[in-house]
């Protein structure tokens, strides 16, 4: 397995390693998500699995949820969606026989502020309720 790379930001309260790879599959979820409609985009999300030791969390994958957006061009989850969406992927969903926990969740911003909504903060209660589970923003480029 190669290893992760680790997050430059030395201000973050833990260290945060990224499988090769992971980072690069978000960027391309979210450039397809800027160019599915045209002048605003789409904006894409879903679960980061890894590990969490201590002070360190290793993202090695990540699921992208499906949103309707029946609420706008946004990553907004309508509350049936948030209900019926899991927790949890399956066990070795990947076909990689590793057992990963969700770390945190991740979507793009297509416009407007790169912070969190009051929606986003919903999805963050709902899905990574522990303090420790982190959310990462995306601005996709073309």
């Amino acid at each position: 397995m190669n290893p992760t790379i680790c997050w430059p930001d030395k201000t973050l309260p833990v260290e945060i390693h990224c499988a090769p790879g992971v980072l690069t599959g978000l960027e391309i979820i979210a450039v397809d998500g800027l160019l599915a409609m045209p002048r605003t985009g789409l904006g894409v999300g879903g679960l980061l699995l890894g590990r969490r030791a201590r002070e360190r969390i290793e993202i090695l994958r990540s699921v992208e949820i499906s949103c309707s957006h029946a609420l706008g061009p946004a990553f907004v989850l309508t509350p049936e969606e948030i209900s019926a969406s899991p927790k949890l992927p399956e066990p070795d969903q990947a076909g990689d026989g590793a057992d990963h926990d969700v770390v945190g969740w991740y979507c793009s911003k297509t416009q407007g502020p790169m912070a969190l909504t009051a929606h986003d903060h919903a999805f963050h209660e709902a899905f990574c309720p522990e303090r420790w589970q982190v959310a990462l923003l995306i601005r996709p480029s073309i």
